[in-house]
């Protein structure tokens, strides 16, 4: 018997034989060399050819690619616990047969397992062939992050590198009772379990693929059958998670997501007739397992759609759409909503007050298009008005802060940031927002600042950075001194204003 690998990549195969050459491909040209990694793929079943094929790369590369062969179980699950059976690395990897990986994904995996300490890698991700992939993740390595607070929970497929003790040591095996969705409870068990948890960032390493025919049974099932589905994998969930923070920060995912899309997606398509059914289906769903834990933690607009949805409003439902509504910041008494149709027409305020939103960004969308000028001495700034609601504006602000590296992102601060001018907010003419400010104050001093629009409520400050493409210049007179003052765009836009003699 050859020295354990690695890593051991586990594929479960059924009837993908026109992708599986790619997926195989991939993994024979690993930059980690085909003498740490073995392949232990499972044909559950092929009627297409996939297991002769399966067959041919095993005879070509012996001692590198092993296949069981057995009789279709109806489901990745079963496929999945015997490779996982077979499977002898310190790292067990599961690979879909119709995606494949980038030439130095286990490199890169393996590496960073060792020198992290890791229990479970993430790897980043990225869709293929119209594949949609979310990305939250996946903007840089995180060595430690925490399960399930933080956006884990929006990653829950079985594609990750996981140690094989941890798998083997906390009998972690995948429910046979599940047709689909059974790498979620999977890899719930694994995370809750891990000592640590790492998500290793782009460039991306995993390539999921949509089939051109759309074979695959998320995108063929009825919303019945996924609906159904998606109960069955929160009852499994509520099986490992206790009652609590945890699981509220799981469970949030299906109702801000998989939920979420059956409503805003089928409500519009079924026929009219079927609409209370769908909506009752899913209110019961609702009733059962959205608790004030995990209404807190959804975004407004969805939180509101769920409102409508547990009360069987079909048009109101209908009126949201299936794209994330437009929302206006609305401050009062120092508190701050996101007004959405329904504020003060018979929806509880609690329902628009944000808990689960990214609200700096929120704002920034707000924003709109934005422009940035110099001349006169001052740099004069507008945006949309539609994302600040009107009465809301005295909460509103223009600033030019000290900018010791790029431009910050949009975020929450709290208590007053410094800034070395600030000035109000106003709604010119045009219905833009418009604000100037005097650049006099900095132009005797070389160094850069940043544009940015701060909207306070009570002691929070939103933080948002001015953006805008244009580049302009001018001559700026402070005392007996003339200097430069240049307005250009930084990193994504960000509008950098820099003095130089």
């Amino acid at each position: 018997m050859p020295a354990a690998p690695d890593v051991s990549v586990v594929i479960p195969v059924y009837n993908t034989v026109a992708y599986l050459p790619a997926c195989l491909d991939s993994l024979l040209a690993q930059s980690i060399g085909t003498d740490r990694l073995e392949v232990v793929a499972v044909d559950d079943g092929s009627t297409d050819g996939s297991g002769a094929l399966l067959d041919d790369y095993a005879a070509a590369h012996p001692g590198v690619v092993r296949v069981v062969h057995q009789a279709n179980s109806g489901g990745p699950a079963r496929p999945c616990n015997v490779g996982l059976e077979q499977a002898r690395g310190r790292f067990v990897f599961f690979l879909g047969s119709d995606d494949y990986l980038a030439a130095d994904g286990l490199e890169r995996m393996v590496t960073a397992a060792d020198a992290w300490g890791s229990d479970v890698v993430v790897p980043a991700m990225t869709g293929v062939n119209g594949r949609i992939v979310d990305q939250r993740l996946f903007h840089r390595d995180e060595p430690d992050m925490a399960f399930p607070q933080s956006n884990l929970p929006f990653s829950l497929s079985n594609t990750k590198l996981f140690r094989r003790s941890l798998l083997v040591d906390n009998d972690i095996r995948y429910a046979l009772d599940m047709r689909v969705g059974s790498d979620q409870p999977f890899a719930i068990s694994a995370m809750l379990a891990a000592g640590k948890v790492s998500v290793l960032g782009r460039p991306p390493i995993y390539f999921a693929v949509r089939r051109d025919d759309a074979d695959n049974i998320s995108y063929t099932t009825t919303w019945r059958d996924r609906l159904a589905a998606i109960v069955s994998v929160i009852e499994h969930i509520c099986a490992i998670v206790p009652p609590g923070d945890d699981r509220d920060a799981i469970i949030r995912r299906h109702f801000g997501w998989e939920l979420n899309k059956i409503v805003m997606r089928n409500i519009a398509d079924v026929a009219p007739e079927e609409r209370p059914e769908l909506l009752a289906a899913v209110a019961a769903v609702a009733e059962d397992y959205l608790t004030p834990g995990v209404e807190r933690l959804l975004k407004v607009g969805t939180r509101l759609r769920w409102w409508h949805v547990r009360r069987g409003d079909i048009p109101a439902v209908l009126a949201l759409g299936d794209s994330a509504p437009k929302v206006r910041a609305h401050v009062e008494d120092g508190e701050l909503f996101l007004v959405l149709p329904g504020f003060r027409d018979g929806v509880p305020d609690d329902i628009f007050r944000p808990t689960g939103d990214n609200v700096p960004n929120v704002i920034q969308r707000g924003l709109g298009e934005q422009t940035a000028r110099i001349a006169d001495g001052r740099l004069t700034l507008s945006a949309s008005s539609e994302g600040i609601a009107p009465d809301s504006l005295g909460a509103l602000s223009a600033a030019l802060v000290a900018a010791e590296g790029p431009p910050g992102p949009a975020r929450r601060l709290a208590g007053e940031p410094a800034a070395v001018v600030r000035v109000p907010v106003e709604v010119g003419p045009d219905g833009l927002l418009h604000a100037a400010l005097d650049v006099t104050e900095i132009a005797g001093h070389r160094g850069r600042w940043a544009a940015r629009w701060q909207l306070r409520a009570g002691s929070d400050v939103y933080d948002v950075p001015v953006r805008s493409a244009l580049t302009s210049s001018a001559q700026v007179r402070r005392r007996l001194r003339t200097t430069t003052v240049e307005v250009r765009p930084g990193l994504q836009d960000r509008v950098v204003v820099e003095v130089r003699s």
